[in-house]
């Protein structure tokens, strides 16, 4: 699935907080080019979305995509529009989130990562513990290795993607 910031032209998020914050290039968690990661204060925010190109108002979603709420950012500066994620699919590259089968709700880690068991965690899960790698996407039903403390490994499938 596709988050949609925006339907119609309109919002389509609960705004729960407006602040002022500024984007310095294309978000890492979603590589689509209306996603930004941005700060306000000494909070990153990662991803933001912009209606346009030359917006000065993202709106940056403070949990998980179905939860469907967002800090408003009135930025200082225009998008820095040459740093921003290239245009293409917005399914293109790894999945924002993911939700399991099981009920895990899965976020993509950006900046440091942690590991788990030796492995680097691409995805950290509420209640703890991870998914490493990518889902894999050969089945009818995607699936994706889970980690929690020195545990092996194991294959979740997956219920949901989020774009």
């Amino acid at each position: 699935m596709t988050f949609a910031a925006f339907k119609n032209g309109r919002v389509a998020v609960k705004v729960v907080k407006t602040s002022s914050g500024a984007c310095w290039g294309g978000a890492l968690a979603v590589r689509r080019s209306d996603a930004w990661r941005c700060h306000s204060g000494k909070r990153i925010y990662d991803p933001c979305f912009a209606r346009a190109a030359d917006a000065h108002i993202v709106f940056c979603p403070t949990r998980m995509p179905w939860v469907r709420r967002a800090v408003e950012l009135k930025l200082s500066s225009a998008l820095p529009a040459r740093f921003g994620n290239p245009r293409g699919s917005l399914t293109a590259g790894p999945p924002w989130a993911l939700r399991t089968i099981d009920g895990k709700a899965c976020i993509a880690a950006t900046g440091l990562t942690k590991t788990i068991g030796g492995r680097a965690v691409a995805y950290t899960c509420s209640g703890g513990g991870g998914l490493v790698g990518t889902p894999q996407t050969t089945s009818k039903l995607w699936r994706i290795r889970y980690v929690r403390g020195s545990r092996s490994p194991q294959w979740l499938q997956v219920a949901v993607a989020w774009w």
